[in-house]
């Protein structure tokens, strides 16, 4: 209420900018607007706070108990619903205050760190942090980005805008994308074709999020086609794709089906395809928790199977820069 009472909400077009991180105030009317923002049975008992353009929501806890007047984050887009970020309104404002104050960085549980940047209206920087895994690929990719400018500006001029958010919450369905291919998406929404054949090595153009999820949906269709007709990889309820076998349960067995070229390849629907060539062969993204779990795999006929060609996105932005 004493919030509200001194400002209602804010507009992120306004000469104050952010005065969170990504997130613009909500005014009363937006708050009971934006209400409920969760399928969650406590979801009745938040307020909303501030929303980001991505749909993710800080909220006022308003349960009876311990936790009363807690500030939550919630983004049910990727099942995340009332983490606590602040003890209460004024632990955020008085951190607010400091961060403003000494130009120190303003860190929310699971969120990168953003440091306040002076002038005529009030913004953020991210903080680079080498340990998070989107920051080392927005820096790799920025290398990869100059090496082209300077050797293939061709296929530099093929590298297509940012996705829009809704586009990558469309390809995520039903699982979240690995944090790397969504840093990825936010740089650029894929490559057009023939130039952007020539980014990735070895002839491979990203897909953008439109494609990518036409292309997971033909892969988990051929996967269903294939089951009654070739059996599992795992008839021994052994998992043998993705690392050292392992009893899995009927639910987890993958699939096999034949590639165009007369192999019988595995298929695990947990793969994400996001780049493919010139002859229609795709770069998967391994989304299996293991010990493969983010690495580049690409088909190789001398073993008949997938192998990783890179153990992360990071390293791929990394050898395109070379």
């Amino acid at each position: 209420m004493a919030l509200l009472s001194a400002h209602n909400g804010s507009e992120e077009t306004s000469a104050t900018g952010y005065l969170l991180p990504r997130h613009t105030l909500l005014s009363a009317a937006q708050m009971a607007r934006h209400r409920p923002v969760s399928a969650a049975p406590e979801a009745r008992w938040w307020v909303p706070l501030a929303i980001t353009g991505t749909g993710e929501y800080l909220v006022v806890d308003h349960r009876p108990g311990p936790g009363y007047g807690a500030v939550l984050q919630v983004d049910h887009e990727v099942g995340l619903a009332g983490r606590k970020a602040w003890p209460s309104l004024l632990a955020l404002v008085t951190e607010l205050g400091g961060v403003l104050e000494s130009g120190t960085p303003l860190k929310m549980p699971g969120c990168p760190a953003y440091r306040p940047v002076g002038g005529h209206r009030l913004n953020w920087e991210l903080v680079p942090d080498s340990t998070d895994p989107r920051v080392r690929l927005r820096e790799a990719w920025q290398r990869a980005e100059q090496r082209l400018l300077s050797t293939a500006p061709d296929a530099f001029a093929c590298l297509r805008p940012p996705a829009r958010p809704q586009d990558i919450r469309a390809a995520e369905t039903p699982a979240p994308l690995h944090a790397q291919l969504r840093a990825l998406f936010l740089l650029h929404d894929g490559a057009d074709a023939p130039g952007g054949h020539n980014i990735v090595p070895g002839g491979y153009r990203l897909y953008s999020a439109a494609e990518l999820r036409i292309a997971h949906g033909r892969m988990k269709d051929a996967a269903r086609a294939a089951a009654p007709e070739v059996g599992f990889l795992a008839l021994s309820g052994e998992a043998v794709v993705g690392g050292s076998p392992r009893p899995v349960p009927d639910s987890e067995q993958v699939p096999t089906h034949s590639s165009r070229s007369g192999h019988a390849c595995p298929v695990n629907v947990s793969w994400i395809p996001f780049a493919v060539s010139v002859t229609g062969d795709e770069l998967l993204l391994c989304q299996e928790r293991g010990t493969r779990h983010g690495s580049v795999l690409v088909w190789d006929p001398g073993v008949n199977d997938y192998r990783t060609r890179w153990l992360d996105l990071v390293e791929l932005c990394e050898d395109v820069a070379r």
